[in-house]
């Protein structure tokens, strides 16, 4: 009875509602009213007709599907132990079993519907695809598998096959959630931390370290133990690092502001988390990511899962080392180097700048004094410190620079490539160099990024410097005789050191008066460094033009330069620099576009971690100053972009 009222249901509706009219009708149109008995007659004989095609239609379909699955009956189809449903080509479902039915129709509706309703839009990329898929329904989950038949009349339609799996993918959840990884926390300042405390204060210091990480690793089921004095192996699962994330690690903000006896500790942790496919590969990642998350400035979680990182905090600055025993080494190592190759090409970053270039003109100083060849890359077109370019050139040192051009027929198997102020492959001055030299060495000191320099021979990265410059006068004082730094070269380092600290306002540590002291006794002339930052009248104008048309948000300080100028970088990164005198600023940015690419020029205080935000773009740098290139884009989609990652960085913070 149910079937024939699905069936006929129509029929069962309309019928008496017509012979109510028709008996209306009777009494004012007789005539009227047997014509519409006529065509009411007509009307269920084209319905029952039009029902009984249907139906044979219907038999002709699973005839196809029996033939198809070589079963013989239907009632096989009803057997099997998973949900079938077949429909045509426009999505019309014509039939199902019985375990399809329990299964999706528990609330009887109607055989006539659309898959995509039933099953949802997806199930059309299942039929182009023809891969199983997984369709979640009523708390089960079922893989889906496709067929395709033909009936009698070659139309096309197709049947589904529902398997329940509910209990393999449980089990595959399950799996996948209690995956075990490898866990490595450091603390960034045991060395300051013994130096400011008593040793029976730093017993309690560390102590309460070792208690902040025991009950973060509790609190997330994970085992620890400890290794060293601030060095801490954790065991953590899948679901303990998804519970990790969703409480952004606060464990960093517990140790940040840890205090002891009213006094301030500035204690930080670099974590660093390794996913991988085995456990001893975790490990090895995890040392990686906490390498990674040290060369970045410490106080962040990094996690490494094959060549891919995800950062989380950094909102502190780096610590500073006092201690020179590293760059002794390395001076030690470079020295080595050096005395072993035919002859060096210095490259810094496009766009120099007075730090690039000047710490490029420091490294040639040192290769000069142990009697090797030594030539800088660079381009004049597009170098911001020109001056000190045009500088060293009149003092006769023309014939040391050379175009990107040029630098590829020098390079030879025995070349030593030496990178400054950068460690971004894509960012240096000739990027063809680093794919053809045998032997390379990277001088930086901004924050480390992923896709930095891979097959360097020696990694020279201080985070915690000021500027590449002061690196590389440090490095000088330890190779041969200093009387090589002459006082043109000790101008270019100090430039550096100027640009990269406005000034010795920022960044500023004990090492970086220290390397200023010592250029300044290598005949360093402030005077003359000064000139190297002059700017000529139409620079002026454009750097306040831009300033005008700042407007602050959320603390920082936004503006678009709408302008087409040559000097476009330099203006713009000055502009960024004025901007911070503006009271209550936190940080600037300064949004232009130039060569097809949308940029960001960015400085801070050190308050706001500006490399942070532009990494978001792609971009990088420092703490204070950074910067990003974007392509395929718009300056008011980056404005927008920007406004929200800034909101994000204090939502973090």
């Amino acid at each position: 009875m149910r079937s024939i009222w699905r069936k006929y249901m129509f029929a069962f509706i309309a019928a008496p509602i017509a012979l109510v009219f028709l008996t209306v009708t009777w009494f004012y149109n007789k005539t009227l009213s047997v014509v519409e008995l006529i065509a009411l007659i007509a009307l269920c004989f084209g319905y029952v007709l039009y029902i009984s095609v249907k139906d044979v239609r219907i038999v002709s379909k699973l005839k196809a599907v029996s033939s198809q699955l070589d079963v013989k009956t239907t009632a096989t189809l009803q057997g099997v132990p998973f949900l079938c449903v077949a429909f045509d080509e426009m999505g019309e479902v014509f039939w199902f079993n019985d375990s399809f039915a329990e299964a999706f129709f528990k609330n009887g509706k109607s055989l006539s519907k659309d898959i995509s309703d039933i099953l949802g839009t997806q199930i059309l990329e299942i039929i182009s695809e023809k891969t199983d898929q997984i369709k979640a329904h009523n708390g089960r989950q079922y893989s889906v598998y496709c067929v395709t038949a033909n009936d009698k009349n070659d139309k096309q339609f197709y049947v589904l096959y529902l398997v329940d799996n509910t209990q393999l993918k449980q089990i595959e959840e399950k799996y996948y959630d209690t995956r075990p990884y490898a866990v490595l926390v450091t603390v960034d300042t045991v060395d300051e931390i013994r130096q400011n405390f008593k040793d029976s204060e730093c017993g309690a210091i560390f102590g309460r370290i070792e208690e902040i990480v025991d009950n973060w690793a509790s609190k997330f089921g994970c085992v620890s133990k400890k290794l060293s004095t601030g060095r801490f192996f954790v065991i953590a699962e899948e679901k303990s690092l998804r519970a990790m994330k969703e409480d952004k690690f606060k464990i960093l903000e517990y140790v940040r502001s840890l205090s002891y006896a009213d006094k301030k500790v500035n204690a930080t942790l670099s974590v660093g988390i390794g996913k991988e496919k085995t456990f001893t590969e975790s490990n090895d990642a995890a040392k990686a990511a906490v390498e990674m998350a040290q060369s970045r400035g410490g106080d962040q979680v990094a996690i490494k899962e094959g060549n891919d990182y995800t950062f989380f905090g950094g909102v502190s600055a780096g610590p500073e080392r006092s201690n020179k025993v590293r760059t002794r080494i390395v001076a030690t190592s470079f020295s080595e180097l050096i005395a072993g190759c035919d002859n060096v090409i210095v490259m810094g970053h496009r766009y120099a700048d007075l730090d690039a270039f000047g710490s490029a003109m420091g490294v040639m100083s040192i290769v000069r004094s142990l009697k090797k060849p030594v030539s800088i890359v660079t381009n004049k077109e597009t170098a911001l410190a020109l001056p000190l370019i045009k500088k060293a050139e009149q003092a006769g040192l023309g014939e040391y620079l050379i175009s990107p051009e040029k630098a590829k027929y020098m390079l030879s198997h025995n070349t030593l490539l030496v990178v400054v102020d950068t460690h971004k492959p894509y960012f240096t001055e000739c990027p063809e160099l680093l794919e053809t030299a045998n032997r390379i060495v990277v001088i930086d000191h901004h924050r480390k990024s992923v896709n930095h320099i891979q097959n360097a021979v020696l990694f020279f990265h201080a985070a915690y410097a000021s500027s590449t410059c002061e690196m590389v006068t440090e490095l000088a004082q330890y190779i041969g005789s200093s009387s090589f730094v002459d006082s043109l070269t000790a101008e270019a380092l100090l430039s550096g050191i100027m640009l990269d600290t406005r000034s010795f306002i920022l960044h500023t540590g004990v090492r970086t008066f220290e390397a200023a002291a010592y250029l300044k006794s290598r005949g360093a002339d402030m005077v003359e460094v000064k000139k190297l930052f002059s700017n000529d009248m139409g620079v002026y104008k454009y750097r306040n033009q831009i300033i005008d048309s700042a407007f602050t948000y959320n603390g920082c300080a936004i503006s678009i330069a709408d302008m087409k100028v040559d000097d476009i970088r330099l203006i713009t990164s000055q502009a960024a620099d004025e901007l911070l005198n503006i009271d209550g600023v936190k940080a600037s940015f300064v949004i232009f576009e130039v060569d097809g690419l949308v940029c960001i020029s960015t400085r801070s205080f050190g308050e706001m971690n500006v490399q942070v935000v532009m990494e978001k773009f792609g971009g990088g740098g420092h703490r204070t100053m950074a910067a990003a290139q974007i392509e395929n884009t718009t300056v008011s989609e980056v404005l927008e972009k920007l406004k929200k990652e800034i909101d994000n960085y204090f939502a973090e913070a």
